[in-house]
C-alpha cells in the first residue's frame, strides 16, 4: 500500500506464478487496496530449466569426449570415463563392468567404493550377467534402468557388503550392435535416481562405447605387432628383443641364463598328410 507497483515470483504446490500487484486508489489518489494479477509460468520455467540442463549436458559431454579420446590406452580410457561421469550424473560410486565371451561380467574399473570399504570386493567380482534380474533386463531390452529404492524392488539381489546401496542406475555399453558391458551407478540415498538420470547415463554410455572400442582395437593391434595370433606367443623379433634384455640382465647381476629350443619333427609331413588346420592345432598344443 505504499503506492508502488510490485512483481513477485512464487511457488504454490508444484506450480510457479508471476504475481503483479497494483495499488487500488480512491478519488483522492489514496491507496485503499490492492489488485493482484497472477500468471502461471510453470511450463515456461520448466522449459528454461530443461534447456539450461541440456546445454550444460552438451558442454559437459563435449569436454568429456575430448578427454576420453585424448588417449588410446585401455585402462586410461576406463579411468577417464569414470572421472568425468560425475559431471553428467551425480552419484556416490560407479563402476564399469565388461562382459567376456562366456557372458560373465568383470568389474574393470570403479570409483567411490574405497570409502565404503568394499573396493577389493568390487574389483574381485566376476558374475554371470543372468544372475541379476536388473542386468538381465538391461541385456534383453538394451535400455537403461533406474531403481529409485532397492529395498522396494522385489527382484533386487542384494550383496550383504553392498546393503548401503539404496538407489542405482545402469546403462548398457553397446558397440557394433552388441552389448559389451554395463555402466553402473550407486547411491546411498533412497529415491535418488530417476528416469532422467538413466537417460543421461545412456547418452554418456554411447560415447563411452566408442572410446572403449577404439582403445580395445588399439590394444589388439599393439598385441598383434609383437605376438603370433595363432599361438599367443611372441614372434621372432620380440623374442630376440626379450632375449637381449634377459642376457644383459643376467650379465649385470652375474646370473646364469638358459635357452630352450623346441622343434616339431617332420612338421611338413603333418601338414601334407592331415592338412594345415591340424598343423595349426599341433602348434597351439
Amino acid at each position: 500500500l505504499d503506492g508502488e507497483d510490485s512483481t513477485w515470483s512464487v511457488m504454490v504446490a508444484d506450480r510457479s506464478f508471476d504475481l503483479r500487484y497494483f495499488p487500488l486508489r480512491d478519488a483522492d489518489e489514496k491507496a485503499v487496496g490492492i489488485i493482484g494479477v497472477a500468471n502461471d509460468v510453470t511450463e515456461r520455467i520448466r522449459a528454461e530449466v530443461a534447456e539450461r540442463e541440456q546445454r550444460i549436458l552438451a558442454e559437459t559431454l563435449r569436454d568429456t569426449i575430448a578427454a576420453i579420446n585424448s588417449t588410446l590406452n585401455f585402462n586410461e580410457v576406463l579411468t577417464l570415463i569414470l572421472n568425468n561421469l560425475a559431471r553428467v550424473v551425480p552419484h556416490d560410486a560407479a563402476n564399469i563392468a565388461l562382459i567376456d565371451e562366456h557372458g560373465i561380467l568383470h568389474i574393470r574399473e570403479s570409483r567411490g567404493y574405497k570409502e565404503r570399504g568394499v573396493a577389493e570386493l568390487i574389483a574381485s567380482l566376476s558374475l554371470p550377467l543372468n544372475h541379476f534380474p536388473t542386468w538381465r533386463k538391461i541385456a534383453e531390452t538394451r535400455a537403461p534402468i533406474a531403481i529409485s529404492d532397492t529395498r522396494l524392488t522385489p527382484d533386487w539381489v542384494e550383496i550383504p557388503e553392498m546393503s548401503w546401496v539404496r538407489s542405482t542406475a545402469a546403462a548398457p555399453i553397446i558397440s557394433q550392435g552388441k552389448i559389451i558391458g554395463l555402466l553402473n551407478l550407486d547411491s546411498a540415498t533412497p529415491g535418488f535416481f530417476k528416469s532422467e538420470h538413466a537417460e543421461r547415463l545412456q547418452t554418456f554410455s554411447n560415447y563411452a562405447a566408442v572410446a572403449i572400442e577404439k582403445a580395445r582395437l588399439f590394444e589388439r593391434t599393439q598385441q598383434l605387432a609383437i605376438m603370433d595370433e595363432l599361438t599367443g606367443l611372441y614372434h621372432r623379433r620380440q623374442i630376440l628383443h626379450l632375449a637381449k634384455s634377459e642376457y644383459e640382465r643376467a650379465r649385470r647381476y652375474h646370473r646364469t641364463l638358459s635357452v630352450i629350443m623346441i622343434d616339431i619333427d617332420q612338421f611338413k609331413h603333418i601338414n601334407d598328410t592331415y592338412g594345415h588346420p591340424v598343423g595349426d592345432r599341433i602348434l597351439q598344443a
